[in-house]
């Protein structure tokens, strides 16, 4: 399968949502100027256009993805002559602004462990792996919902090594690619920044076994009650970042 360009479809950019090594994001409006429907979505702006194989893989790899828990990818499309991502917008906070403004208790650290534990699995069972599993890859919507972002890119053998180094597993310096128990790992670390503890001096857990083979997942599941306490604090969050503006 290889994405067409879509040409029937007119993008207003509105809002700056983040920059990454490959692109920046931005909030717009999808117009199809076929049916006339219109669609908040985000846009995923590659800063070179001469990377386009690499992002028509990234795409194929984000499309098998049936996932609750990751965000989905609509289209493939030129933004200004540029190939861009067209994805879901989510209406949330990232998690790392989420331990910026808040002090989570453990049954809410729990709720969110098992929501990208759940993520994780979907992409395992697509065939891929996140590969740079942070907080800052993560999302929370008004929910509770978690979103899971930004895995497509490290399942492509480039050599290059895309990883936030203070999630990443050990065996991603020493030439080994990225696969789920490297995710496994980046979640026990995700475990000790949610309850701010040292990452430098913590026990090992089933998560952060150093032999991945050891590595397993957690008998946990989202609860309801707590995935609403979750979105209550993502709403407030963003009400009060609504007021400063």
């Amino acid at each position: 399968f290889r994405p067409m360009w879509t040409r029937q479809v007119r993008l207003l950019i509105q809002d700056k949502l983040g920059e990454g090594q490959q692109g920046t994001v931005f909030k717009a409006l999808r117009r199809d100027s076929l049916t006339g429907l219109r669609q908040v979505v985000a846009v995923k702006i590659l800063h070179s256009k001469t990377a386009v194989d690499l992002w028509q893989k990234e795409f194929e790899s984000l499309n098998r993805v049936r996932s609750a828990y990751c965000v989905q990818v609509l289209s493939f499309e030129r933004v200004r002559g540029v190939p861009a991502l067209i994805l879901e917008f989510v209406d949330g906070v990232s998690l790392s602004r989420l331990v910026e403004c808040a002090e989570l208790e453990e049954t809410l650290v729990s709720e969110i462990l098992a929501q990208v534990q759940s993520g994780l699995e979907d992409l395992r069972s697509a065939g891929l792996f996140h590969g740079d599993l942070s907080p800052r890859n993560i999302l929370i919507d008004r929910s509770g919902g978690i979103r899971l972002l930004d895995f497509g890119l490290a399942n492509q053998a480039s050599g290059l090594l895309r990883v936030t180094p203070e999630f990443a597993a050990p065996e991603c310096f020493h030439g080994h690619g990225g696969n789920y128990q490297a995710d496994l790992f980046s979640l026990g670390r995700i475990e000790q920044f949610l309850q701010r503890a040292d990452l430098s001096n913590c026990p090992l857990n089933n998560y952060l076994h150093f032999e991945p083979s050891k590595r397993t997942r957690r008998p946990i599941k989202s609860h309801v009650l707590y995935r609403e306490k979750l979105g209550q604090l993502i709403r407030q969050i963003q009400t009060r970042e609504n007021r400063l503006r």
